[in-house]
């Protein structure tokens, strides 16, 4: 296969591959995740054991490369197929998530850290926290309660509009509410 074949290419092929073998009953949802799963598990089980320290070593050895190509092009068809079955766009769904991941995880904030920074001592983020945030960025609030009832679409179309407000919300965790310095 060419280098340069493109993701609709290489999806027609894994489609092809399937339908010759009539595999399209077993390609539910559920089935092609769970495989997708397995192939993944496989993967990692190349690297289960080997010392992160060693593993690029590991990768580099020519018969380790080779494994991990395979499982990587088994974890590849079975995404291939996932997204076929499903009416993804995997390219569209890549760029889509890397926006929403641009604004999760600001380059400023996120900078040399494996997870969010978490403040241990932080202060409570409130509605009204979240109201004042918005006021200090020019954020009209009427504005900011219509953009929560938009499509997931027209939110990422937004996140542009608002990133510096965006990675201002991000500074405060889901999860715990705190707020990151």
């Amino acid at each position: 296969m060419s280098a340069d074949k493109s993701v609709d290419a290489l999806s027609a092929a894994v489609r092809a591959f399937a339908q010759e073998r009539e595999w399209g009953t077993y390609h539910d949802p559920k089935n092609l995740v769970m495989a997708l799963a397995a192939e993944v598990g496989e993967l990692a089980a190349l690297l289960r054991w080997v010392p992160n320290s060693e593993s690029d070593r590991f990768a580099a050895v020519p018969s380790s490369r080779q494994q991990l190509a395979n499982e990587i092009g088994d974890v590849g068809i079975v995404l291939f197929s996932l997204c076929d079955r499903l009416g993804i766009d995997l390219r569209q769904a890549i760029e889509d998530k890397l926006r929403l991941n641009a604004a999760n995880y600001p380059a400023d904030i996120a900078r040399g850290h494996a997870e969010r920074p978490e403040a241990p001592n932080c202060e409570l983020a409130t509605p009204e926290s979240a109201v004042d945030a918005a006021a200090d960025f020019g954020v009209d609030i009427d504005q900011l309660r219509a953009s929560l009832k938009l499509t997931p679409e027209e939110r990422i179309a937004r996140l542009d509009e608002n990133a510096e407000f965006v990675r201002e919300l991000r500074r405060v965790n889901p999860t715990t509410g705190c707020r990151r310095s």
